[in-house]
C-alpha cells in the first residue's frame, strides 16, 4: 500500500517537472485601431531663486549731453523678488509668469553687477554715489517710490517651446502697464527652470523722464535695456 503511493506521487512530480508553458504574447492592435497615446506631461510649478538670479535694468548716459564726461552708465539690480512659472514642456502657450519687488529692492552697480552687464570697470563710483543715485532714481520725478512701490510683471503670452520662446506680459513701473515681448533662451525639465533675454524700455512710456541735472547738461538716455536672467525650482 505504501509503496503504490510512494509510485503515484512519483510520476506526478516528474509531470511538474516539465517545461512551463509559454505566454501567450498581447493581442497586436486591430487593423486600423490607433495605439493608446502616452499621457502628456503635466504642467510644474516652479519658485525663481533671487540669490540665483539677475534681474535688472542697464541705464545709459546720454553721451550727446554737454557735460556727460560726469556721468556713467549703470546697472540696477533687484537684490529680492517674488517669482513664480508654471511651464509645460509640451505646450508653452499654457505658461503662467509672474515677477514683482519693491523699488526699495533696487540696488545701483552692485558686486559683479557691471562686469555681468559688460559695462565698462572705469565706471563705477563710489557707494556713496550709489546711494545718491539711488536717492534720484527713487525721487518724485523718477520712478517715485513713496507712492508706486512695487514693479510687476505678469505675462499674458508664451509663443514656442523650450529653446527659443517669446514672453509677452504686463509690465507696471511707476503705476503705468506696458505690454513688452522679450525673447528668451528657456532651459526647463521636471527639475529647474532656466530662462534669460533681454528687452528694450523706455522711461517715458512709463510716465517719467529720464535723469537730468545742469538744466539738461547732464542726463541718462530716454532707453533701458531690462534683463532677466532667472533659475528656479519646483515649488
Amino acid at each position: 500500500m505504501t509503496a503504490g503511493w510512494w509510485r503515484v506521487a512519483a510520476f506526478v512530480g516528474l509531470l511538474g517537472a516539465g517545461p512551463a508553458l509559454a505566454e501567450e504574447p498581447a493581442p497586436a492592435p486591430a487593423e486600423g485601431e490607433t495605439p493608446a497615446e502616452a499621457p502628456a506631461p503635466a504642467p510644474v510649478t516652479y519658485r525663481l531663486e533671487p540669490a540665483k538670479s539677475w534681474l535688472y535694468v542697464v541705464v545709459y548716459n546720454d553721451t550727446s549731453a554737454m557735460a556727460s564726461r560726469l556721468g556713467h552708465d549703470h546697472g540696477v539690480r533687484a537684490s529680492t523678488f517674488d517669482g513664480k512659472v508654471v511651464w509645460n514642456t509640451a505646450d508653452a502657450s499654457a505658461c503662467l509668469v509672474e515677477i514683482n519687488f519693491p523699488v526699495s529692492a533696487l540696488v545701483v552697480d552692485p558686486g559683479g553687477m557691471r562686469e555681468r552687464a559688460g559695462l565698462d570697470p572705469d565706471g563705477a563710483v563710489s557707494d556713496s554715489s550709489k546711494e545718491t543715485i539711488k536717492e534720484n532714481m527713487l525721487g518724485k520725478k523718477q520712478l517715485d517710490g513713496a507712492t508706486h512701490k512695487e514693479i510687476s510683471f505678469k505675462a499674458t503670452k508664451c509663443d514656442g517651446t523650450s529653446g527659443k520662446v517669446k514672453v509677452t506680459g504686463d509690465l507696471t513701473i511707476h503705476g503705468v502697464t506696458k505690454t513688452v515681448t522679450m525673447p528668451m533662451d528657456v532651459k526647463v525639465d521636471g527639475s529647474s527652470f532656466v530662462a534669460g533675454g533681454a528687452v528694450t524700455i523706455k522711461a517715458s512710456d512709463f510716465g517719467f523722464n529720464p535723469f537730468s541735472n545742469l538744466a539738461g547738461a547732464l542726463r541718462n538716455k530716454d532707453e533701458m535695456k531690462l534683463v532677466v536672467d532667472v533659475q528656479g525650482g519646483p515649488r
